[in-house]
């Protein structure tokens, strides 16, 4: 009897030890999931990421289709000045010698009397032939003069001239005191002109200054 007490106080406590085991692994597996479950928050807690909208396609022209150009430069017609015949009449080589008065311009004319602006006069012209003689120049017309055909009373082509360089010889001639302007002529450039004789009349140039009693020898 003593033997098989024995017996079964030793399975007893065998059986004891497997149900702690058995008891430890499944608070261990528990532990675990527990800390899984833990984590899973910490894993959730990133932003998902934002897809990107894709870009718009750019429209390009065909290969075949020519572009528009915004700013496509202005061709002019250039003319050569052949003659100067006074400060505001010049002569170019287009038709039969067609014969051009600057618009807004009055240098003294050189067969006019008193002889301080006959002096005057040749003045302008040996400067506009300084200025233009055997040089081409470009020709601008006023809308004002389109019914007669931009013709003055005698037949000169009435115009705005331009240097090659872009320079106004309307505005060098009077800026130079070479001629006056008429703030009341109702021409493109009426202001512009005005303001520039004003400067000049200011700076005493020219038919302007003190020294009007020379004649041209």
């Amino acid at each position: 009897m003593k033997n098989l007490s024995l017996l079964i106080f030793l399975s007893l406590i065998i059986a004891a030890g497997c149900f702690a085991d058995e008891a430890g692994e499944a608070d261990s597996s528990s532990d675990e999931g527990a800390a899984a479950v833990m984590e899973a928050p910490e894993a959730s807690s990133e932003a998902p990421a934002v897809l990107s909208e894709p870009s718009p396609k750019v429209m390009t022209p065909a290969a075949n289709e020519p572009e528009e150009k915004e700013d496509e430069e202005a061709t002019y017609e250039l003319v050569r000045v052949k003659q100067v015949i006074e400060g505001s009449i010049i002569r170019i080589d287009r038709g039969e010698g067609e014969r051009v008065r600057l618009i807004g311009v009055h240098p003294p004319e050189t067969f006019r009397i008193p002889f301080s602006m006959n002096f005057w006069g040749h003045q302008a012209r040996e400067f506009m032939s300084y200025a233009c003689l055997n040089k081409l120049v470009r020709l601008e017309y006023d809308d004002r003069f389109a019914k007669d055909g931009h013709k003055d009373e005698n037949g000169n082509t009435l115009a705005y001239v331009y240097l090659e360089d872009g320079r106004s010889l309307n505005e060098l001639i009077i800026r130079e005191g070479f001629a006056s302007v008429d703030p009341k002529e109702k021409i493109k450039y009426a202001r512009e002109y005005a303001e520039v004789m004003r400067k000049a009349k200011k700076k005493k140039k020219g038919i302007w200054g003190k020294s009007k009693s020379a004649m041209v020898k």
